[in-house]
């Protein structure tokens, strides 16, 4: 017998997820809601004789078919003639009954959901439970699963207060309890949870309000415990069939970090020793003379020593604790997990964090370099105006950054070269870059990225892309360009003839630059 998933709205979706489990060697999954300490065929065989009453029969013939006659007495008779047909029928047909019921006259959609739910795993492995008889499934759960390679999922409703037990009956024990409990088992190692609730309007908003379900459980509960999913996701099989694969991963990423923060907090606490053995001698060659003699600032040059000393003693670390043996068999596994991909779309949240994880790799924000008022580099981007028009532009081939200097009179750190390129840059979304490659195939111009260079990532909340164009160059003035920045703002107003100028803000170097202009 075939034990493919049944979803029909998205098959795609669902082996991937049943791909997942297997990676995983998830063996079965249990949902536990309160919704399953009620029996919903009294409600659906009330809503069917309301039906009857209101002489609805095309609403009655859509909802349970030809299988319950409508030409009867009275209501009675109709409802007893309903209660004979849907024990007939198997429990697979009963709940797409009553997952109809909910979308023609339910208030209440978790029905629907729950079926939703279950389409998407393969058939017969999600399993639920009511909060009132798991604890007797739990007990078989450990005993099974703590000495077994297998693995479970379970995913826990957070608000429980319908469920009947004596000690829910308080209303105080929520879902987190109970993943308290699981995690906290002699089985935890085998078994992986989500915090599955309606409570959370938007996927967005997951991983914060975790945050805070974790800083509330009195260190009953860590991040690495338990996946947050929104409810929401049941609606979209991509997007739900994702979320069980983020919470698939969440224990490795956990894991891997917590790993990793051991090494930066050993290396940091090794780095603030190697600094304050920095002396006097030290700080005169080199941390004052070198800066002048480069022209940055001295602060600069003191924390690049201090980034120096921190990559190499992580280094360190990584090989004498042997970092790689103890995070690689996680990596691996959670690269298998990665490597199965759902359509979601990358700009929904919290999945557009990426797009702004990328962008601070690449690029440094503007606030710092001017309100610090650092030398300008290579690839740093400038607004110019162009008339009325604002432009940008990149800069490039600057001749400090090729170590061109000249030791000219005796003073060092003199540029021999008075100039700088600029090259220009246009910003476009991913849509507009297509269309432009599309215009230039239609009119066979095939060399649409000659003399052209494509920055990814450049805006921070969105994928767009920047263009620089090689062959558009504008040549400025180093003595002006490198004063640019001592404008919070970026601006390049340099006020000449002002003596309330600030020259704490800047270092030695440029101020003689300064005193030069």
């Amino acid at each position: 017998m075939s034990t493919k998933p049944t979803n029909i709205q998205n098959p795609c979706a669902s082996l991937k997820l049943e791909r997942l489990l297997k990676l995983m060697e998830i063996e079965e999954v249990y949902y536990v809601d309160d919704l399953f300490n009620f029996d919903p065929l009294p409600k659906l065989i009330s809503h069917a004789k309301d039906l009857y009453e209101q002489r609805n029969t095309s609403a009655i013939k859509k909802l349970l078919g030809d299988g319950v006659k409508t030409n009867v007495p009275d209501v009675e008779v109709f409802g007893n003639e309903l209660e004979k047909y849907l024990k007939r029928l198997n429990e697979v047909s009963r709940a797409e009954i009553i997952s109809k019921a909910d979308i023609f006259a339910f208030d209440d959609s978790d029905n629907d959901r729950t079926h939703k739910l279950k389409s998407y795993f393969p058939a017969g492995k999600l399993h639920t439970v009511s909060p009132d008889d798991w604890e007797g499934l739990f007990r078989t759960i450990e005993k099974k699963y703590q000495n077994n390679q297998k693995k479970v999922l379970i995913l826990f409703d957070l608000e429980l207060s319908q469920a009947k037990g004596d000690h829910f009956r308080n209303g105080t024990i929520k879902g987190t309890h109970l993943i308290s409990t699981s995690r906290k088992s002699k089985a935890r190692k085998n078994i992986v949870c989500a915090l599955i609730t309606h409570l959370i309007s938007e996927v967005s908003k997951e991983l914060s309000e975790r945050n805070k379900i974790v800083a509330k459980s009195n260190c009953n509960l860590t991040k690495n415990d338990f996946f947050v999913l929104s409810k929401k996701r049941i609606n979209n099989p991509e997007k739900f069939c994702d979320g069980i694969k983020k919470t698939l991963l969440n224990e490795y990423c956990e894991e891997i970090k917590e790993k990793a923060a051991e090494i930066i907090n050993e290396a940091y606490l090794e780095v603030r020793k190697k600094l304050n053995k920095l002396d006097t001698y030290d700080f005169d060659h080199i941390i004052l003379r070198s800066s002048y003699g480069e022209g940055v600032w001295e602060v600069n040059t003191l924390m690049r020593i201090v980034n120096n000393f921190y990559d190499e003693k992580v280094k360190e670390l990584m090989v004498r604790n042997e970092f790689a043996k103890s995070v690689n068999p996680a990596i691996k596994q959670a690269k298998e997990l990665s490597d199965i991909t759902f359509n979601v779309p990358a700009n929904h949240q919290p999945y557009k964090e990426k797009l702004i994880l990328r962008h601070h790799d690449i690029y440094v924000s503007g606030n710092h370099i001017n309100a610090l008022h650092f030398p300008i580099e290579n690839g740093d981007v400038f607004e110019i105006y162009e008339g009325n028009k604002l432009g940008f532009y990149i800069l490039v081939a600057q001749d400090c950054d090729l170590m061109m200097r000249t030791n000219r009179g005796g003073r060092m750190g003199v540029r021999a070269a008075r100039t700088a390129i600029l090259l220009k840059l246009d910003i476009l979304s991913l849509v507009q870059l297509d269309k432009k490659i599309e215009e230039h195939r239609e009119k066979s111009e095939m060399h649409f990225y000659a003399n052209k260079f494509k920055l990814e990532y450049i805006t921070k909340r969105r994928k767009d892309v920047d263009i620089v164009y090689c062959n558009n160059e504008l040549r400025v003035d180093l003595d002006a360009l490198e004063l640019t920045v001592f404008d919070s703002n970026g601006e390049a107003n340099i006020p000449l003839d002002d003596k309330n100028f600030d020259t704490d803000l800047i270092s030695a170097a440029w101020a003689m630059r300064y005193a030069n202009l």
